[in-house]
């Protein structure tokens, strides 16, 4: 089982230049009674560091009660200001994790070793409150685990492995589960495994809400300073950036061990490429100069051989921002989403902060609507947020079975995707639907004439895994019509990349894409079987 934990933030932009006064987000609580003691110790350790944030001050509203109900005490000012911008947030602890308790015997002595991997998910939504227009949406994994570790607990004789549900039930389900001679020596090894490892299971789950904490605060940051922000200075031994300074547009006094993503930024014809150079996290913060200190997985060597060469580096609180296409696309494509189901959730995430397209959330209204009436601003009650109301072209909308696209005008069912596919599979279509497509940079590997990596840039962005087909589209006379011919020429691959600029493998097809993109012929890529919006001709 996993129990799912609903805050919903409100961001007020104010004019005063000053620390306290700065930005304010106002944060509703949503913790129901029976929550678990994980759940109630990452929600207090949130709304503690939210309320202690210089610079940016933070509201808390309780959406349980039939109106909106501030709540002073865990506010960090008073309600004395109405809200821009609505920020709605969830975060998931997955509780059926199944730590195990692995009881071993050698002779007449018995050891434990005691095991424990959990993962998380954030999830937060930024919506203009007069519009409804969703202005950044983003889902973020946090995996953390305690490694395999051996006691020996004098437990006499006893083999098996005894499997702990929930958290609550911390070594108290049927010793059935476990072989033992002695059931009374069994019992008192048990209570030596609860003593030995209550500690460290509470030390992990403190961890934890540090994660989660740190994942709602990074995804803050990243809403307000949305461009990279230029380093001023560096620390420089052994040819290694040990520690990096910024200095943020206003300042906000982040807490410790919130990470930031160090960069050295290239144009290349007319992209945005970064050369990452991984994990910083926040050293020191002076009033908003922050002091950024190489992570473990850093490339401190990189990172320092490239400022020595005199490359200017930045930081930012997202891979997103750090590459992009130059080109500003001045079509705007309204689409309206009824995001209730997860799948719909994904695709939301992958549509918004695209340039040309804004997404109106129609699920969100209700929760709308309860801000408004709570501001009592007439402007805002009795919106109607219809599809075709908020001038939206197209609907998305769906469950967790498939997801549809329609035509709002017409009703007409554009397409209908199994969720099995995934984003990745709707996105097949939308990017020729929303002329969207991926489009190749450079060939940045080839040797004897065959394109061995290139730099692919994605208007959606890349986000995980990726393996594509890559098609060439033939112009043919069929009968004096020209018709359009996909060709399959190569495939390509690349992983865990969150940026809309990569570098992929190409794993098929070296030579015939090498040809292709000399002769400057028409590419696609697609995540599965191609269809070009129902014009595939063979």
């Amino acid at each position: 089982m996993f129990r799912i934990l609903y805050l919903f933030v409100i961001l007020l932009l104010l004019d005063t230049p000053t620390l306290t006064a700065q930005k304010t987000f106002g944060v509703i609580e949503y913790a129901p009674a029976d929550a678990s003691f994980v759940l109630k110790t990452v929600n207090d350790s949130l709304l503690y560091t939210l309320q202690r944030m210089g610079g940016v001050q933070h509201f808390v509203y309780n959406l349980e009660d039939p109106e909106l109900k501030f709540l002073p005490l865990k506010s960090s000012m008073p309600e004395e200001h109405t809200a821009d911008y609505v920020l709605y947030y969830t975060f998931t602890l997955y509780e059926n994790y199944r730590p195990e308790l692995n009881i071993k015997t050698d002779g007449t002595t018995s050891t434990a070793s005691f095991n424990l991997s959990t993962r998380a998910e954030t999830r937060c939504k930024f919506v203009d409150l007069v519009t409804n227009t969703v202005l950044l949406s983003r889902i973020s994994p946090i995996q953390d685990a305690i490694p395999t570790t051996n006691n020996n607990l004098g437990m006499g004789e006893a083999d098996g492995v005894f499997i702990v549900d929930n958290y609550k039930q911390f070594f108290s389900a049927d010793p059935s589960y476990l072989k033992a001679n002695n059931q009374r020596e069994y019992q008192a090894g048990l209570t030596k495994a609860h003593d030995a490892y209550r500690k460290k299971f509470n030390h992990f789950f403190s961890l934890k809400s540090k994660s989660v904490v740190n994942s709602i605060i990074e995804a803050e940051m990243y809403f307000l300073f949305r461009d990279p922000i230029p380093v001023t200075a560096a620390t420089i031994e052994n040819e290694k950036a040990k520690d990096v300074t910024i200095t943020l547009p206003y300042p906000v006094m982040l807490p410790a061990n919130v990470y930031m993503k160090v960069a050295a930024l290239d144009t290349f014809n007319g992209y945005v490429i970064p050369d990452l150079f991984g994990d910083y996290y926040v050293k020191k913060n002076m009033n908003g100069t922050l002091l950024l200190d190489a992570g473990l997985a850093s490339k401190a060597k990189q990172a320092g051989e490239a400022h020595l060469a005199g490359k200017k580096l930045y930081a930012s609180f997202s891979t997103k921002n750090l590459s992009k296409k130059l080109a500003d696309d001045t079509e705007q494509i309204k689409l309206g989403i009824n995001s209730g189901s997860v799948s719909i959730q994904g695709f939301e995430v992958g549509m918004v902060g695209l340039k040309g397209i804004s997404v109106v959330d129609l699920s969100f209204t209700k929760t709308i609507n309860r801000f408004r009436e709570h501001y009592k601003q007439e402007v805002f009650i009795d919106d109607d947020f219809a599809a075709k109301s908020i001038g939206a072209r197209y609907l998305i909308q769906g469950d967790d079975k498939a997801v549809n696209l329609l035509e709002v005008e017409t009703g007409t069912l554009i397409g209908s995707y199994n969720t099995d596919e995934g984003l990745k599979g709707f996105m097949d279509e939308a990017m020729g639907l929303f002329n969207k497509e991926i489009e190749v940079v450079n060939i940045t590997k080839e040797k004897n004439g065959k394109a061995q990596k290139i730099r692919l840039y994605s208007p959606f962005g890349f986000q995980g895994d990726y393996y594509f087909k890559i098609y060439e589209l033939v112009p043919e006379n069929v009968g004096g019509k020209t018709k359009i011919r996909s060709v399959e020429i190569a495939e390509c691959s690349d992983y865990g990349v969150y940026q809309s600029v990569s570098e992929f493998n190409v794993s098929k097809g070296e030579d015939l894409l090498y040809d292709a993109i000399q002769r400057g012929a028409t590419l696609r890529f697609r995540n599965r079987t191609f269809s070009f919006l129902g014009q595939q001709y063979k």
